[in-house]
């Protein structure tokens, strides 16, 4: 069996053993990591799974400002000198969208990347390739709004913010439209709905204003013979079951350390209906953790969360730059010594 045959078995909730992985290293650490092996080949030992293929931006910045402010496609300004983008001057700044048009697909994702992404497949027919598709619906809003207005937009002006993320499907399934015919296995999109607490905009708003989107945007996607896949941050327990409605294949990053997202209970409420991605906790075990708790974790996950397939092993964040040294080394070897 190829790799990709295990993430297809897995996605068919059978067990796989050992259980499909991937892990982020960031570089900082990985250097460590080469002088305390000596060598770089313990790189050559992550499996690669799953393989990305190329795609469209996440944020669409068009321009570098002369100030080193970029400005993005939908007119909004952002400084980039932090660890994530931050706006600086919104797209939109009133909730009216008179005069305000989406930027073309086509030039955010034009032919010649496109091709890109059909060559990028030729080279990884042993893993599960996907093609990212930048921001989701609330992601694509904010963006054009500004974080706090989308989320007043919602409460106080629920005709306008209906439109808009209207909007924001239309421009996802012209963008699903665009790499229908590319030979990949998935296509796969970033739409944080979760905080630490809850959902973001909450249950029922979330079920009024993105469900719908969502639906169409999977169905686009299932039409195109690909599987879909959401990234989302925070805690999406409330909605979990919506989530498994709209016919979602994968869901990753499971962040055990917000509200109600225990993995295992997740696995056991909901592992029959979809792909449950992640679950070593970036915020909590990685970092504070001893190695001895890291490989039991791990252990753990492997053996409960692996049962029956429908389990893709991973950390929420990857093994970030301020990880202490021995404790990447143990989440590393434990994964590829499963």
């Amino acid at each position: 069996m190829s790799w990709r045959d295990d993430i297809l078995a897995v996605m068919s909730h059978k067990e796989v053993r050992p259980v499909p992985f991937t892990l982020g290293i960031d570089g900082g650490i990985a250097q460590k990591m080469d002088e305390y092996y000596g060598t770089a080949d313990w790189r050559n030992k992550l499996v690669p799974y799953i393989v990305g293929v190329g795609g469209a931006p996440y944020i669409p910045f068009i321009e570098t400002m002369e100030n080193g402010l970029l400005r993005d496609a939908y007119g909004g300004i952002w400084r980039n000198d932090m660890n994530i983008p931050h706006h600086v001057q919104v797209g939109l700044s009133e909730p009216n969208l008179k005069g305000f048009e989406m930027p073309d697909p086509n030039r955010l994702l034009p032919p010649e990347s496109v091709n890109n992404i059909k060559e990028a497949c030729k080279h990884h027919t042993n893993s599960f390739t996907n093609i990212g598709l930048g921001g989701g619906v609330w992601e694509i809003c904010w963006h054009i709004r500004g974080f706090e207005n989308a989320l007043m937009d919602a409460a106080l002006n629920p005709e306008f913010f209906k439109e808009l993320t209207q909007l924001a499907g239309d421009f996802i399934i012209a963008y699903v439209k665009l790499v229908k015919d590319v030979p990949a296995d998935s296509m796969m999109l970033g739409d944080d709905w979760g905080g630490q607490q809850g959902v973001l905009l909450g249950g029922e708003l979330w079920r009024e204003f993105l469900k719908p989107q969502w639906a169409r945007i999977v169905d686009a996607i299932h039409d195109t013979g690909k599987y879909a896949i959401n990234h989302s941050c925070g805690s999406v327990a409330e909605i979990m079951p919506d989530i498994v409605d709209i016919n979602l294949d994968i869901l990753e990053n499971l962040q055990p350390e917000t509200a109600g997202m225990n993995p295992y209970e997740l696995k056991r409420k909901y592992g029959d209906k979809i792909t449950l991605w992640g679950g070593l906790g970036s915020q909590s075990i990685i970092p504070f953790g001893t190695p001895e708790q890291l490989r039991a974790e791990i252990k753990k996950l492997c053996n409960e969360m692996g049962r029956n397939g429908g389990y893709i092993l991973s950390t929420t964040k990857g093994v970030m730059h301020d990880t202490p040294l021995d404790n990447a080394i143990a989440v590393y070897e434990a994964f590829i010594e499963q």
